[in-house]
């Protein structure tokens, strides 16, 4: 209560000097205007004093439509109201009251007074037709509010004033720029020219990018390498619309993509960049090379099926750390004996609970992570990309599983199962120790990142690496 109250005493505050003002005009008109009184006035002062009269009047009545409507009005947009559009509405009030303290101050012919302005007004306007123009193009644009200060706009195809509203004057619209340079847009430019709105009716729009990908390259692939990438920007993959692709045309070197996915606001160099980042990083992954403009002609006879297995590549496993210290020889006997798995969008790769031995690479598309909450619910505490792994406690310890996985696009995962590192293992028992030691590590910074700490160099105790080392000899009957 006493927080409410004190919050409405703030908001009446502008109220003060113009409610004492006015109260003390009217006080010293009534002490002066009775003919009778000894202390009345005549001619000039009192005129002057009725002039003070409406002045305080009108100063009051502006500053009670600013507290009561224009604040209400902007508390309820999110957004403040531009000043253009609060100053006309002051000066049409100061206007009203010069013609009538013209007519009932000074006995002045209304008629005649509207007549001499409009004659005068238009001198005016043949003088300063520029301005004024600008000045009603700002009245037009405050009251239809296709956009307000914050939008992201852009003024036609031939300029690159792409920026957001900061302020909307009687002359101009002020933009600040991506690369935070001011550009001054004249509102007479709002009127003859199309103006794109990136921020209405939502604070996000869409976007795209083009890119051309292989013949060999289908279209299930296509859209698990390109939405996927769209899903790892996380400020993309929060706006509730899904990304997706469309096939552009057919060209020489390939079939040429454009891939559709949504901006939080209009910093439209800064978004495509990191969308062109993660899709380069989900191509690495997968071995896909952006082909080169090319005349090759070519039979074929049978195209790529979705069904059929897609290979595994060397770089994609080379840069796991469990298997850093491996020789040649032993991971092109991994390679041999691990399968890629085709995982459908929504359908969990695998459940927290279940049993498993087995370890998975994303190749290509993502993946969300999700622990049971002690309330019941899920949470979702991490999204992997191409070239991260999951279950890694299950293949060298044989534990249940510790999270549920689900993909948010179709997504191709690579397999490393128990049959295929136990033979790696018994052949050569101290690549137990380096897996205990990087085992020990990535608990540590999973246990770090679920803490909200982030802290890569985290220490690891070297009792909790020989407790894995002595389940990992368990597991493996070693």
């Amino acid at each position: 209560m006493k927080s409410a109250s004190s919050f409405k005493i703030n908001a009446l505050q502008p109220l003060l000097l113009p409610a004492l003002l006015l109260i003390a005009s009217l006080v010293l008109w009534n002490a002066v205007h009775d003919l009778s009184s000894p202390h009345a006035l005549a001619g000039w002062k009192a005129q002057a004093i009725q002039m003070l009269v409406a002045g305080a009047t009108v100063f009051f009545w502006c500053r009670l439509i600013e507290v009561v409507f224009w604040n209400r009005l902007a508390a309820r947009r999110g957004r403040p109201v531009p000043a253009l559009l609060k100053d006309f509405v002051a000066i049409l009030f100061w206007i009203t009251a010069a013609f009538a303290v013209s007519s009932l101050v000074f006995d002045k012919n209304l008629t005649a007074l509207l007549t001499a302005s409009t004659v005068f007004m238009g001198v005016v306007g043949l003088a300063l037709q520029r301005p004024i123009m600008d000045a009603f193009a700002g009245v037009m644009l405050s009251f239809q509010g296709p956009f307000d200060i914050g939008d992201w706009i852009k003024i036609d195809d031939t300029t690159n004033a792409l920026g957001r509203v900061t302020r909307i004057t009687w002359r101009a619209v002020y933009l600040i720029t991506t690369d935070e340079v001011t550009c001054v847009v004249p509102n007479h430019d709002f009127v003859n020219k199309t103006v794109k709105i990136y921020t209405r009716p939502d604070f996000f729009f869409r976007d795209s990018i083009q890119i051309t990908l292989p013949y060999s390259v289908t279209s299930f692939r296509a859209q698990r390498l390109l939405v996927g990438a769209a899903n790892q920007v996380p400020e993309c993959s929060a706006i509730p619309r899904p990304a997706a692709i469309s096939v552009v045309e057919y060209t020489n070197s390939g079939i040429l993509w454009r891939l559709h996915y949504w901006c939080p606001d209009g910093r439209l160099e800064t978004w495509r960049f990191k969308v062109h980042q993660a899709v380069q990083r989900s191509l690495f992954y997968a071995s896909v090379t952006v082909p080169a403009p090319m005349l090759n002609i070519q039979s074929c006879e049978t195209w790529p099926h979705e069904t059929e297995q897609e290979p595994v590549h060397n770089k994609l496993l080379h840069q796991l750390p469990l298997l850093a210290s491996l020789t040649d020889e032993e991971f092109g006997f991994l390679l041999s004996r691990v399968p890629t798995r085709l995982c459908r969008a929504g359908e969990p790769i695998l459940r927290q609970g279940d049993p498993g031995d087995s370890l998975f690479v994303v190749q290509e598309g993502a993946v969300a992570v999700y622990i049971r909450h002690p309330a019941g619910h899920d949470r979702q505490v991490a999204d992997l990309r191409p070239g991260q792994f999951f279950g890694e406690r299950s293949l060298l310890m044989g534990e249940p599983r510790s999270a549920t996985v689900i993909p948010s696009v179709d997504t191709m995962v690579v397999e490393i199962g128990h049959a295929a590192i136990a033979p790696l293992l018994k052949a050569r028992p101290e690549l137990m120790d380096f897996l205990s030691k990087v085992l020990a590590e990535r608990d540590a910074q999973n246990s770090s990142l679920l803490m909200k700490e982030n802290d890569p160099n985290v220490a690891v105790d070297p009792s909790i690496a020989a407790q894995l080392l002595r389940k990992i000899r368990s597991f493996f009957s070693l």
